[in-house]
C-alpha cells in the first residue's frame, strides 16, 4: 500500500514536472506578438529559478536565452529591475554572504 502511494506521488510529480517544462519553454512565444509583457515573463521565470528542480531550472535558462534572442533591450532591462531578487536567490542557493555579491 504505501509503495503504491509513493510510486503514484512521485509519478504525479514527473508528470506535473514536465507540464511545467513545457508552461516555462512556452512563455517567450507569448511575448513574440506583445512584447510589452517581456517584463512579466521574466519576473515569473525570475521566481521559479528558486525551484530546486534542476530540469525547471534549465527550461528557465532556455527561455531567457530565447528571450533574449527575441528582444534583447527589454529582457536587459527586465532582468536588471529584479537584480536583488536574482541575487538574492544566488545568495540562498550557494550560501553566499550578501557582501561578496
Amino acid at each position: 500500500m504505501y509503495v503504491l502511494r509513493f510510486l503514484s506521488t512521485v509519478w504525479c510529480f514527473s508528470v506535473a514536472s514536465q507540464v511545467h517544462v513545457q508552461a516555462i519553454g512556452g512563455l517567450p512565444d507569448f511575448c513574440k506578438d506583445t512584447p510589452e509583457n517581456i517584463g512579466k515573463m521574466v519576473d515569473i521565470l525570475v521566481q521559479i529559478l528558486g525551484s530546486e528542480e534542476f530540469v525547471e531550472r534549465d527550461a528557465v535558462h532556455k527561455a531567457l536565452i530565447s528571450s533574449l534572442r527575441q528582444d534583447v533591450k527589454g529582457t536587459v532591462i527586465y532582468l536588471y529591475l529584479v537584480r536583488k531578487q536574482i541575487c538574492s536567490l544566488v545568495t540562498r542557493k550557494h550560501h553566499f554572504p550578501e557582501q561578496q555579491i
